[in-house]
């Protein structure tokens, strides 16, 4: 075991000369992420820096958030062979005292999370005390366990062989928010949690950088955004990491993953998502007031449909993003509807249906593509009503855990998952096996898959050319399947109207031709889509610069 400090910082000159001073006698290397501080902050730095040689000091060139700061900490660590860092704050919070207890529990439990259990004294404001205990009941329900006594502190030691996948395999946030994600996804990969009581002292004349506001909306928008997350998939937020001491944890979680899944179920329908309703607004309100990347993508997207419609393309303000971010957390609640099994709280109106019916007279199946424009999922309603087994590819390497999930809410669902793998023949074999049994394939299509190991072309949308995906209008065309574009739109409250319109017939091409076939293919889905767009274009869901994505794709 390799231990260190690490300290983020952003402009608490003032206290950290002391902090530092307090941690000269543990003799262990330290480092220091100031994360964008003014002159007076990084003039002490520079002084500290040059009078232990123990401290090492990083900068960012800008202030990017507590979380950046730790992520940086963390890597810069693993890069000079630490195993294990133990975070403190700038400010003068922490007891330096007590980093030997998390030492010794580290020591005890490598592989475990130790995480400060504060002692607060009258200094603690009200708020920040009972916001805490509101927090850790959060956790419990996210974690479906009560090992965790608060997922605020930072005072902690953290384990990085466990954390460094879990950060490169999802994103999350980059401020306040950061530590209590991180917490609970380590929790669900199944790390242990160890807990040491401190004393946590909030200075005279500290000045503390938690923005009320805007630090509360992230870490409820970041609890939000965990329990959306599928049941089946959190044991998949990164690397399983299996407590050597405590083999039987897998089993149990597995269990406790199905009985909140089972919860859930229940709860949607016996009560219905009108409760659920209630989180739609301030989910919208936080990605329009906070989430700028997306927010201007969805402003450029609308400006185009502005643009498409005969308008001069203005660009939308604050409102349409808003009502862009609600019409998608609405979409979400019902898909969770859908893998309730509430299907009869659907109104669904099928155009084309005589399509489908030839495909399955025919025996052959189709190959039906999709795009993030409405509610790819209402397809569950369609195979289950038409007794239509449907395959759905994706980028899901959990796939049979989902299918044995839709299996639990819904024994009659017709749709299936399959692992997509871009480096290997499987998909291909397992397509070609849906195909001879008269099955239907599925895909979305509006989007490059990622890794780069694929072929794209690039068709008009919108006024500009953009990169959509040839495998599969490819693939369809490969295995003379009927190639069916399906659209599922939101026309009313629970209303969706599915439109399924043929784009190829599945005639044999000769290999001379495929390549032009292929490019005419994707232009016409692009051009359909288009036209879908501007009926509904509030329900377009790709959150980027659709324009700008270049030939590595996008996931």
């Amino acid at each position: 075991m390799r231990p260190c400090l690490a300290i983020p910082i952003f402009d608490h000159g003032e206290f950290i000369g002391k902090v530092v001073e307090s941690l000269a006698s543990l003799d262990l290397p330290c480092i220091i992420v100031d994360d964008g501080s003014g002159e007076a902050t990084r003039a002490e730095l520079q002084r500290l820096e040059a009078r232990h040689e123990w401290v090492e000091v990083v900068h960012h060139d800008r202030n990017r958030g507590r979380g950046a700061a730790l992520r940086t900490a963390y890597r810069t660590a693993a890069r000079q062979g630490m195993t294990h860092v133990v975070q403190l704050d700038a400010d003068g919070q922490h007891t330096a005292a007590d980093v030997p207890k998390f030492l010794d529990a580290a020591r005890a439990q490598p592989d475990a999370l130790v995480l400060g259990t504060p002692i607060f004294d009258e200094s603690i404001p009200w708020h920040r005390l009972h916001g805490r205990k509101l927090s850790q009941a959060i956790v419990w329900i996210e974690t479906w366990s009560t090992a965790v006594r608060d997922p605020l502190c930072g005072f902690r030691c953290i384990p990085l062989a466990a954390t460094l996948p879990l950060l490169d395999g999802a994103d999350g946030g980059d401020r306040m928010d950061f530590d209590p994600e991180l917490v609970i996804r380590l929790v669900r990969a199944g790390v242990e949690v160890t807990n040491i009581p401190t004393v946590v002292h909030y200075p005279e004349g500290g000045v503390s950088h938690f923005r009320m506001v805007e630090d509360n909306l992230r870490i409820a928008w970041a609890y939000v955004r965990l329990a959306l997350v599928a049941p089946w998939k959190r044991r998949s937020d990164g690397p399983t990491v299996v407590p050597k001491r405590n083999p039987e944890w897998a089993s149990a979680s597995e269990r406790g993953s199905r009985f909140v899944l089972r919860v859930l179920v229940s709860f949607i329908r016996k009560i219905g998502g009108a409760p659920l309703h209630l989180l739609l607004a301030p989910i919208a309100a936080y990605y329009t007031l906070f989430a700028a990347s997306a927010r201007r993508a969805s402003q450029t997207y609308l400006a185009r449909i502005d643009r498409a419609r005969g308008g001069r393309g203005r660009r939308p303000g604050l409102r349409e993003s808003y009502r862009h971010f609600y019409s998608f957390a609405g979409m979400i609640l019902d898909r969770f509807s859908l893998w309730s099994g509430a299907y009869d709280r659907f109104d669904i109106i099928l155009h084309g249906r005589e399509k489908m019916e030839r495909y399955l007279a025919s025996g052959r199946g189709a190959f039906m593509v999709g795009a993030h424009l409405g509610n790819f999922d209402m397809l569950r309603i369609v195979a289950r009503e038409a007794g239509i087994p449907v395959n759905v590819l994706m980028f899901a390497a959990n796939a049979e855990r989902i299918n044995e999930a839709f299996g639990m809410l819904d024994p009659k669902c017709n749709v299936r998952v399959i692992h997509v793998d871009p480096t290997s023949a499987h998909t291909a074999f397992e397509i070609r096996r849906c195909v001879n049994r008269g099955e239907f394939v599925a895909v979305l299509a509006d989007r490059s898959f990622p890794g780069g190991r694929h072929r794209i072309a690039r068709a008009n949308f919108l006024g500009e050319p953009a990169a959509f995906p040839e495998g599969p209008f490819l693939v369809s065309m490969m295995m003379r399947l009927p190639l069916v574009m399906t659209i599922a739109l939101k026309t009313g409250p629970k209303r969706y109207d599915v439109f399924l319109e043929e784009l190829a017939n599945g005639d044999p091409v000769p290999a001379s031709s495929r390549e032009k076939a292929v490019q005419e293919r994707v232009e016409n889905f692009a051009g359909r889509l288009e036209h879908y767009c501007q009926q509904a274009p509030f329900q377009w869901f790709n959150f980027y610069d659709f324009w700008e994505v270049t030939e590595h794709g996008r996931d």
